[in-house]
């Protein structure tokens, strides 16, 4: 129902082999994303996280605001995540959201942690 998380899809599954003619790609079964790299986060990137998916986006501005850090750490944690492709970016804007494609492993691990309470 979602075009972008579709496109998001297809376009993680297009891979150009190092030996095919140019122009030639292969569509293979787009993998989910390892959530055993999410077990390394510390609790300020879970709180991070949990503020994300609970206000379904923030600038930069409103995580240091609702989660009463300092600027320079909520500013780190959300360099680290996009940097891990768990958050994103999109307009440049500083208004950061997490990624459809790992949206559902980020939210099983903070109901697992107890960090996000819903349904």
């Amino acid at each position: 129902g979602n075009p972008s998380v579709a496109l998001e899809y297809w376009l993680t599954a297009l891979h150009h082999p190092a030996t095919a003619p140019d122009g030639t790609v292969d569509v293979t079964l787009f993998q989910a994303p390892d959530a055993q790299r999410l077990d390394s986060l510390d609790d300020t990137a879970l709180f991070t996280l949990s503020s994300l998916i609970i206000h379904d986006g923030a600038t930069l501005e409103e995580l240091y605001a609702s989660l009463n850090l300092p600027e320079s750490e909520v500013r780190g944690t959300c360099r680290t995540l996009e940097a891990m492709g768990i958050i994103q970016d999109e307009d440049g804007d500083e208004t950061f959201e997490v990624t459809n494609r790992w949206l559902p492993a980020v939210e099983r691990l903070l109901r697992r942690k107890s960090f996000l309470h819903r349904r």
